[in-house]
């Protein structure tokens, strides 16, 4: 790797800790960065988009507070919503949220998330696969007590979690 392209990825990891992913310019890179936006591909040897397809893996950590950009890459725009879904479903039960309420945390359009998610159904089979991945346990827990086929389709390990989990809460009720 160049030191250019070294500049470019740290501007575009630094602008993803500040504003997030879905957030990111390829002006804002450039500039930052210290190159004209022409020159993006040849320097880095692909599109923008593929760059970003690069990045979706880097966790910033928090969520930013809303969508700035008003072009957002449908892939980045669905893991966002999964994103700020999975956060209200560890606050509330899964099954609670709505695509109103994921829109309005977020910070976009309803019709964006129906975008993503034409139904409900689909949202939460997308959400419980995102708790599986990410191994958020309270979330798969909700899941496993609904008896939700994705949650059940986790590995036996997670599984174990959840269920230790949904114990230690019905213990505690007692």
């Amino acid at each position: 790797m160049t030191e250019t392209q070294q500049r470019v990825y740290d501007a575009a990891l630094g602008l993803i800790k500040q504003r997030g992913l879905i957030n990111l310019t390829l002006s804002d890179v450039c500039t930052l960065s210290g190159i004209a936006d022409g020159s993006f591909s040849y320097i880095m040897g692909r599109t923008f988009s593929d760059f970003q397809a690069e990045l979706r893996d880097y966790d910033p950590g928090p969520l930013p507070c809303s969508v700035t950009k008003k072009r957002v890459p449908p892939a980045v725009r669905r893991d966002y919503v999964l994103a700020v879904a999975l956060e209200m479903a560890s606050e509330d039960n899964y099954r609670r949220i709505t695509r109103d309420a994921i829109a309005r945390r977020a910070g976009m359009a309803m019709g964006s998330v129906t975008r993503c998610f034409g139904t409900m159904a689909q949202l939460r089979r997308g959400l419980m696969r995102a708790a599986i991945n990410a191994e958020c346990i309270e979330v798969i827990a909700q899941g496993i007590a609904d008896r939700d086929e994705q949650a059940l389709k986790a590995s036996p390990a997670l599984i174990a979690r959840a269920r230790d989990l949904l114990i230690e809460r019905c213990q505690g009720a007692m």
